[in-house]
C-alpha cells in the first residue's frame, strides 16, 4: 500500500522518537538542507525531551526554560511566544493561512545544541551524529577519543558538510 519500506509495525519510546528526529535533523543540518524541515524536527524532539525532563525532575532546558528566567517577567510570555512561533507556524495554518515568517537558523542551532545536551543527560551517551555535532559546536568532553580531538583541531577549516562526513566516518570506525 505505502511502498516496500513500510513492512511492519514498530514499537517506539518517546526518547527513541526524539533521538531519531535529532539524528535526521543533524544530518540535514550538516548538509545545509531545508531550514523548515530541520527546525520542525528539532522542535519536535526538543519538546519531547523537555517534557521527559519535567516528568523526571531533571534540570530545565536552556532555550525554552532557563533563558526565560534571565529576562524580565513582563517580557517572558512574549519571548516564549516568539520562540514557539516558528514550530507552530510550520505545523498549523488555522490562524494565519496567508502568513509569512522569517526564520533565524541560529535559534534552530541553539535548540539542537540544547536537545542533544539534554538527550545525553538522559541516555548517558550520544549516537555518532550527536557526537559529531558536539565536536562541531566545540563541546569535546572526556569520553571523546584523543585521536578524534586531534583530528578535530586539524579540520577546523572544513565546511559543515565536509566536517560531518569526515567525523561521522571516524566515529563509525571507532578511532
Amino acid at each position: 500500500m505505502w511502498g516496500s519500506s513500510v513492512s511492519q509495525k514498530e514499537l517506539i519510546t518517546k526518547l527513541q522518537a526524539a533521538q531519531r528526529q535529532l539524528v535526521v535533523a543533524t544530518q540535514l543540518y550538516f548538509r545545509d538542507s531545508d531550514a523548515v524541515a530541520i527546525h520542525t524536527l528539532v522542535a519536535a524532539s526538543y519538546n519531547i525531551i523537555r517534557d521527559l525532563s519535567k516528568h523526571k525532575g531533571a534540570s530545565d532546558m536552556a532555550v525554552k526554560d532557563y533563558f526565560l528566567t534571565t529576562i524580565s517577567q513582563s517580557h517572558q510570555k512574549q519571548v516564549a511566544n516568539w520562540i514557539n512561533s516558528f514550530e507552530n507556524f510550520f505545523k498549523h495554518a488555522d490562524r494565519d493561512s496567508n502568513g509569512e515568517i522569517e526564520l533565524n537558523p541560529e535559534l534552530t542551532e541553539l535548540m539542537l545544541i540544547d536537545a542533544w545536551t539534554q538527550y545525553e543527560k538522559f541516555s548517558g551517551d550520544l549516537p555518532g551524529d550527536g557526537r559529531v555535532f558536539k565536536l562541531w559546536v566545540g563541546k569535546i568532553r572526556g569520553n571523546t577519543p584523543e585521536a578524534v580531538k586531534w583530528l578535530a583541531s586539524l579540520f577546523k577549516g572544513l565546511n559543515k558538510q565536509q566536517f560531518y562526513e569526515v567525523f561521522r566516518e571516524a566515529m563509525q570506525s571507532n578511532i
